[in-house]
């Protein structure tokens, strides 16, 4: 995974605290990737899913989630179809 990192400014960062994301399997070529966009800021991630199987999924979740809370942002709230319950 690559990381860039930026400066987040101090008044963006307040109106943006508490971050909802929506969250969706995507594949390209029949390779899956775990595709996240937040709503507000709207950064958008990619993840490679070696497999579709639960524990792959939680473990890229948990690697997006890592991406904004060393941010400074809280996730509250993901938003995803009946494929990840």
């Amino acid at each position: 995974m690559i990381v860039q990192r930026a400066s987040v400014p101090d008044n963006f960062h307040k109106l943006n605290h508490f971050v909802t994301l929506t969250a969706d399997v995507m594949f390209v070529n029949s390779v899956p990737f775990l595709m996240t966009l937040s709503r507000r800021i709207k950064l958008c991630t990619s993840e490679y899913l070696p497999n579709r199987t639960g524990p792959f999924l939680a473990h890229s979740l948990k690697k997006v989630l890592n991406v904004y809370t060393c941010g400074g942002f809280m996730v509250n709230v993901i938003l995803m179809d009946q494929e990840f319950t």
